[in-house]
């Protein structure tokens, strides 16, 4: 992330990110860091209250280690919500050319650990609901894939980019502001996803989901 270092306090440098005041936390990794631009990887320590948020970070490694770190790269079959997250929270940058995410060198490791999930063989899938489900003002992902998708109360829903409805309905609900994309009781789908994906999240999808899912 990219900020603008003011001052060095007792405690925090004041700085500003984006147009807005935040405070950068003095620490081993941070004590180095000299007045003005800057590119730094952050953990997000914010405090947030009823009454506003105070914008507070710390470094995840010492700005010298940084500053000296090669990148790493990333790249994906297709777009996976749960992906994208984890790649925003490993400080990864999305470079439209290359069509990939890079990152800093010093989180390779975890880097490897998403290449080795996401990138995974892909296995075609069924995947049957034994109740409702329904996604309020949202799509409804499965392991970060979108596999149905509402605008509003009477649009209706819209399958997934290569996701095949077997049996079963999914369709639009609710009312006009509290919409939803909803799923019916034995509606049967199939997509391809990352084998080893699956495995590492099958028990608290289909629990919170109340669907099964088997390889075919």
């Amino acid at each position: 992330m990219e900020f603008n270092i003011l001052k060095k306090n007792r405690k925090y440098f004041a700085a500003t990110k984006g147009g807005y005041k935040c405070k950068i936390l003095i620490d081993d990794n941070s004590q180095a860091l000299e007045l003005g631009a800057v590119d730094i990887d952050v953990e997000d320590i914010s405090v947030r209250t009823k009454y506003g948020t105070d914008l507070i970070f710390k470094l995840t490694a010492d700005a010298e280690t940084q500053a000296a770190a090669g990148i790493c790269t990333l790249q994906h079959y297709t777009y996976n919500k749960l992906l994208v997250e984890q790649c925003h929270k490993l400080g990864g940058k999305w470079d439209a050319e290359s069509k990939a995410w890079i990152f800093k060198d010093f989180v390779a490791d975890k880097v490897e650990e998403l290449d080795y999930l996401y990138n995974s063989e892909l296995t075609n899938y069924q995947i049957e609901f034994e109740d409702d489900y329904s996604e309020h003002n949202a799509p409804v992902y499965l392991f970060g894939v979108k596999v149905a998708e509402a605008t509003g109360r009477d649009s209706g829903a819209t399958l997934g980019n290569d996701v095949a409805l077997i049996a079963g309905r999914v369709d639009s609900g609710g009312s006009m502001k509290n919409w939803g994309t909803k799923i019916k009781e034995g509606t049967i789908l199939r997509l391809s996803l990352p084998t080893l994906l699956v495995e590492e999240l099958q028990e608290s999808e289909c629990e919170n989901k109340d669907f099964t899912i088997k390889a075919i």
